[in-house]
């Protein structure tokens, strides 16, 4: 884990003329493509409209040839969307598997966060660069640090929502951190099949309260968090959700 360090990539799109910011971009993207390709079919979109305005955690090697990203995920915020007139992400993930109670229960979290002022986030594209996989010893060193900036990297951020895909068990790791299978109405609903990742079979999780393990992690983590690059817009329209009248 020598020379290990951390970026956040917030809004590109509005940074793009910044130094380094177009390079960091396509690393990233690269990592994305390697990460997606090596468990999807030929065909699969690694990369969407919201990677330009959404904020990415990268983390990555660095040496004398630069920056290298092993692993990266990204969070969108429902404000962000409306801001650049997108679909809430959360929701296209439903609306595309065809599962209506599912949309009814993202739209009522989407009601209730506005209504309230909550600032609701999906998080998505988490990947791994596929020769990192190989070190068993490296992997569970990510899998622990990614607890803690999961954390930290929503510091913020009241709700979250996310699609853990159980082929590769995320699902119990975003158990670990304090999401729970979606619900409509008291009920657990079923998993759904992820259109754009070719059927995938994915549960659909919402965050309200972070538990222990998760602050436990982020503690150990925020030494590297701390230190970690920025790349922002220095000025940035408000975005938080208004609270309703």
């Amino acid at each position: 884990m020598k020379n290990l360090k951390i970026v956040t990539l917030d809004a590109p799109c509005r940074i793009w003329t910044e130094t380094g910011v177009a390079p960091l971009f396509q690393s990233l993207i690269g990592l994305k493509l390697r990460g997606y390709g090596a468990e999807y079919p030929s065909g699969v979109l690694a990369v969407d409209t919201t990677d330009f305005f959404a904020t990415h955690t990268i983390v990555g090697f660095e040496n004398s040839q630069g920056f290298h990203p092993v692993m990266a995920g990204k969070t969108t915020t429902l404000s962000r969307c409306e801001l650049h007139q997108q679909n809430f992400p959360g929701l296209g993930l439903v609306q595309a598997a065809a599962a209506p109670r599912h949309v009814a229960a993202v739209e009522g979290i989407m009601r209730r966060c506005r209504a309230e002022g909550r600032e609701l986030a999906y998080f998505g594209s988490w990947t791994v660069d596929p020769i990192v996989r190989r070190d068993r010893p490296m992997i569970r060193s990510l899998l622990q640090l990614f607890m803690g900036l999961y954390h930290l990297s929503h510091e913020g951020i009241d709700e979250i929502l996310l699609g853990g895909t159980l082929r590769f068990k995320t699902e119990r790791t975003f158990s670990d951190l304090g999401h729970r299978p979606l619900s409509l109405d008291g009920e657990e609903l079923p998993n759904i099949r992820v259109k754009h990742l070719f059927g995938e079979d994915v549960q659909v999780m919402h965050l309200r309260e972070w538990t222990t393990r998760a602050r436990e992690a982020a503690e150990e983590a925020r030494p590297l968090w701390e230190n970690r690059r920025v790349l922002a817009p220095v000025s940035v329209q408000a975005e938080r959700l208004p609270r309703a009248a």
